[in-house]
């Protein structure tokens, strides 16, 4: 579904901003077990004082997300982290200068948000929900104008970055551990909440006296690009009921050709699983030299234990070469009745001591004994040869 350009509608409207500054991404710390683990996230590192963000209530916005492409292999998911801006004053409103706006710090209204995922479907619509939390959110009241200090009537300045904002960026938290939700790899992620004139639930006309922030409180786009963790498709998702775009009360997409302004900031986390036990490998055991006579021999094998370390890039608990601790282990074995035997030969039955003394064996008396034999068989043969030869001459 592609969709004509909000800049028609007015871009400083629905951005919300009178200027943008930019903020980079802070250095990633090496992860333990439990830590948090990012699997996608377009959020600003460090925050900054206000970014663009589309008004609900003004652009009669119902729900709005993206397409989210998760990095790694954790799935199993912790929590997801939304980006919101808001205009709302304690008292006055932002953009009057007969009723200024004028911020006690630290105030702010409670009000509902609800976010919910999604499985992308066939050609990117939308497919089945897969959890949603709501949540009472604390929304914090934008700064008190001032009026002298910025050029746009309302804008307040923020003493750190020099420069004027209408509108407070904060990033609120959903909780989803307690859901067992386990993400695929692409899924749609969008956020809901209730205004006057739209919502699942509008809450009608706002009485004199009565908290009416959430009419200008917005969903913060202009998400940091490239993501800081996953991949950020330009493929969103509306539910909205104005002139300029009616998707009959359902959430529609994907919508394209709007550009990266138009990226939510959104963040998906998981933790870090507890590390696997050390991995623990031998080698065979080895005999050493067996002595004379010996009933044991000494045995040697190598045993070596190898940490785990956790690969940020994968996600993943790997092994460490670098903690590798080789112990050798030593243990005595018994002998084989043979092995021992040969270790130790031992002279046969009925051998005279004075041969056992030579160390002569039963075979080696057979052997002499058989020889004799045979030269005297020979001799006899050639005895009776020399006879019969004499008695034939006669």
């Amino acid at each position: 579904m592609k969709l004509r350009s909000l800049l028609t509608v007015g871009i400083a409207a629905v951005l919300g901003v009178s200027s943008i500054v930019a903020f980079g991404p802070t250095s990633a710390m090496a992860a333990e077990a439990g830590d948090d683990v990012a699997l996608y996230d377009t959020t600003f590192d460090p925050k900054p004082p206000s970014t663009p963000s589309l008004a609900f209530e003004t652009q009669q916005i119902h729900e709005y997300g993206s397409v989210v492409v998760l990095d790694g292999s954790l799935r199993e998911l912790d929590r997801v982290e939304i980006g919101f801006v808001s205009w709302a004053c304690e008292q006055g409103y932002y953009h009057l200068s007969a009723n200024p706006c004028v911020t006690t710090p630290g105030t702010g209204f409670t009000h509902p948000i609800t976010a919910n995922l999604y499985e992308e479907g066939v050609g990117g619509a939308v497919g089945d929900l897969i959890a949603t939390v709501t949540k009472n959110v604390f929304v914090p009241y934008r700064p008190s104008a001032t009026p002298d200090d910025c050029s746009i009537q309302g804008d307040y300045l923020d003493e750190v970055s020099g420069e004027c904002f209408p509108g407070l960026l904060f990033v609120e938290a959903f909780d989803f551990s307690a859901l067992d939700v386990t993400l695929p790899d692409r899924l749609i992620v969008t956020a809901t909440f209730n205004t006057s004139t739209t919502g699942n639930t509008p809450i009608g006309p706002v009485q004199p006296g009565e908290e009416d922030g959430f009419n200008v409180l917005n969903m913060a786009i202009s998400g940091v690009t490239p993501a800081h963790v996953g991949t950020a498709e330009e493929s969103f998702y509306m539910n909205a009921s104005a002139s300029w775009l009616d998707t009959q009360g359902e959430l529609a997409g994907p919508i394209t050709g709007w550009g990266s302004v138009y990226l939510p900031q959104i963040a998906l986390y998981s933790k870090v699983p507890p590390k696997p036990a050390p991995m623990v490998s031998t080698t065979a055991w080895v005999d050493g030299t067996i002595g004379e006579c010996a009933e044991s021999v000494e045995q040697t094998r190598e045993v070596t234990t190898t940490g785990h370390i956790w690969d940020e890039s994968g996600q993943a608990w790997v092994l460490d070469p670098d903690t590798a601790a080789v112990v050798t282990e030593v243990r005595e074995r018994t002998l084989t009745p043979k092995e021992a035997q040969a270790a130790c030969p031992q002279p046969g039955p009925g051998v005279p001591d004075e041969l056992a003394a030579t160390g002569s064996q039963p075979f080696d008396l057979a052997l002499i004994f058989g020889g004799v034999l045979v030269l005297l068989g020979a001799g006899a043969i050639l005895g009776r040869s020399v006879l019969s030869a004499g008695k034939s001459r006669r």
